[in-house]
């Protein structure tokens, strides 16, 4: 565990006491933490930038990404005991780290005095007087930049005052004055405006680095979390009860299901299009033609809705799901179900509704063609051996008109036959539509099963939803 020194500006209380180490569960984020850094390190919080002393970490290089998001876990424990910084002071622009709040835990707390020795920084000297500062006050150039820091954060958020006001050489004098303990007079503001506005710049850029960087780690846990489902799941080829209670044999379920659906929508896809060459009948399959190319589309989608989930299901784990995929099955899977819907409901009414002899469509059809194509009808009583709709029609040239009105086409066709042609057209539309009805609600049956699989695989899973809350720069 990384070893942390108290700031002399944090009130002592009986874990803060002159000489010794104590051990404390701090309330995150409400205290100034020091961490194990070589020289001065800003920590950037929700509202502030506070300062941390920090003393011997070997690798400073590796903290200079301004974007570089640092755990404690990964700072290395401290084996010594701290020994006072080096003659010379660093002087260089600092680096910037971020740390996650539920990270820090069991802080360990420090009176030792002796890493904070007088500077020895030449770079600093303007800021300096020998009389009225504290001995153990170190003002070399990173504790002022650490105060600048604080001040151009303050600024830009108490007042919304622009980058010429935060680095004014007066203004900044004045918070310098009150926070150094040092005169006026005393402070170098060429110096003062060079470092404010070295640090309004690093400032601008290591905020929009924190903001690029927390909106690429919203999106990776958002494609994560979209990724847990499948991932948690194992493979196909498990079994056993581990499988089962992991959900296996959901996922091998679905991929049943997947492929029976296939295969019926297939079927129904084949079927409808063999009727197009297998119904001779012009008049008969112009009557059926929209139902027809209702079945073909509803198994067009039932194809793809089977592949989608099938695919999904095989291939998900092996690569990346982006959440795109899951809202592809989900959309064609409704489509599906639309397709089917809409296709059965046009069977069932071929079947039933349209076969009533009191003025439904198929009865208007037939007359339609009674009256336009009265060849065509004539070849279709030749077909049938019937003549007329609910009554036949007259033999020779007589025609005959049923109590519906003139079923009969004018002039006579050459050959009459005894029989009405009602029940005959009835059972041929019933003899193809029924199967296709039945292929239909067998295929939407598996694809609303198709459904309901998607849902529980969504569900099976537990998705995490608890982000660590990381302290980060808030403009």
């Amino acid at each position: 565990m990384p070893r942390y020194i108290a700031h002399p500006s944090i009130p002592r209380t009986a874990h803060h006491r002159p000489s010794g180490i104590v051990h404390r569960r701090p309330r995150t984020g409400g205290q100034r933490r020091t961490c194990a850094f070589k020289g001065w390190v800003g920590h950037i919080t929700k509202d502030t930038v506070t300062m941390i002393d920090a003393i011997r970490f070997e690798d400073v290089a590796a903290l200079h990404d301004a974007s570089l998001h640092i755990e404690l876990e990964s700072l290395p424990p401290l084996t010594e005991q701290p020994s006072p910084l080096p003659l010379a002071a660093a002087v260089r622009r600092l680096p910037y780290a971020s740390f996650a709040r539920r990270k820090i835990r069991d802080v360990k707390f420090e009176a030792n005095t002796s890493v904070l020795a007088p500077s020895r920084s030449q770079a600093i000297a303007p800021f300096l007087n020998a009389v009225q500062s504290p001995e153990w006050f170190p003002h070399d150039a990173q504790k002022v930049r650490m105060f600048l820091r604080q001040f151009i954060v303050h600024a830009a958020q108490s007042s919304g005052a622009s980058n010429e006001e935060m680095v004014d050489g007066s203004r900044i004098a004045s918070f310098l004055s009150a926070r150094l303990s040092v005169p006026q007079e005393s402070i170098d503001l060429v110096l003062v405006q060079r470092y404010a506005k070295e640090e309004a710049d690093d400032l601008c850029i290591v905020d929009k680095d924190i903001v690029d960087f927390n909106e690429q780690r919203r999106q990776q846990h958002a494609d994560e979390a979209v990724d847990h489902t499948l991932l948690a799941i194992p493979p196909v080829s498990d079994s056993g009860t581990t499988a089962r209670r992991t959900g296996a044999n959901l996922v091998r379920g679905t991929v049943s299901v997947a492929v029976v659906e296939f295969v019926c929508a297939i079927a129904l896809m084949v079927y409808s299009a063999s009727l197009f060459q297998a119904v001779t009948d012009p008049m008969l399959l112009e009557f059926i033609r929209p139902g027809l190319i209702a079945s073909l589309s509803a198994g067009g989608i039932f194809v793809a809705a089977s592949l989608c989930t099938i695919v999904h299901m095989l291939c998900g784990r092996a690569t990346k799901s982006p959440p795109w995929k899951f809202i592809l099955r989900t959309v064609v899977i409704l489509l599906s179900l639309f397709g089917g819907a809409n296709s059965f409901t046009k069977h069932i009414r071929y079947c039933f509704a349209y076969m009533d002899p009191t003025g439904t469509r198929l009865f208007n059809y037939y007359r339609s063609e009674v009256a336009e194509h009265g060849d065509t009808v004539c070849r279709m009583f030749q077909d049938y051996k019937c003549s007329g709709w609910a009554t036949p029609c007259g033999n020779g040239t007589r025609v005959y008109l049923s109590s519906n009105g003139a079923d009969c086409p004018a002039p006579s066709c050459a050959v009459l036959f005894p029989t009405p042609c009602s029940s005959i057209l009835e059972i041929q539309v019933r003899n193809i539509c029924i199967p296709l009805l039945v292929m239909t609600a067998i295929t939407s049956l598996l694809a609303v099963v198709d459904g309901v699989m998607l849902i529980r695989l969504r569900r099976h899973v537990s998705l995490p939803t608890d982000e660590p809350e990381t302290a980060t720069l808030q403009h």
